[in-house]
């Protein structure tokens, strides 16, 4: 689970890996995932580490980017964080967003 601290604005762009029209989001997180999201992540220690991945655990704040279909704003693609390579889709990995409200 991770908590968002911020979202950047939406850019107008396509899904990688396709032509498909997308919003692109990064959001700012807070979560404690067994590895870091890229060297921004605050848990990033390599090469400090004398074993990367083993160091880098516990409470972190990054960044991941989602692409949202710009009718429906359904989730369409995520990516681990900005510089990924690799798109992971819904039907691949489940990604669940939602929003805390104060009544």
């Amino acid at each position: 689970m991770a908590v968002v601290e911020s979202v950047g604005s939406g850019l107008q762009t396509v899904l990688p890996g396709s032509n498909q029209a997308a919003i692109r989001y990064d959001l700012v997180i807070l979560d404690s995932s067994s590895s870091y999201h890229a060297t921004q992540d605050t848990r990033y220690l390599y090469p400090q580490s004398a074993q990367p991945f083993e160091a880098d655990r516990g409470l972190g704040r990054g960044t991941m980017r989602f692409y949202a279909d710009p009718q429906s704003g359904a989730v369409l693609g995520y990516k681990w964080s900005t510089g990924s390579a690799s798109t992971c889709r819904p039907d691949q990995r489940k990604v669940v967003l939602g929003r805390l409200t104060k009544k």
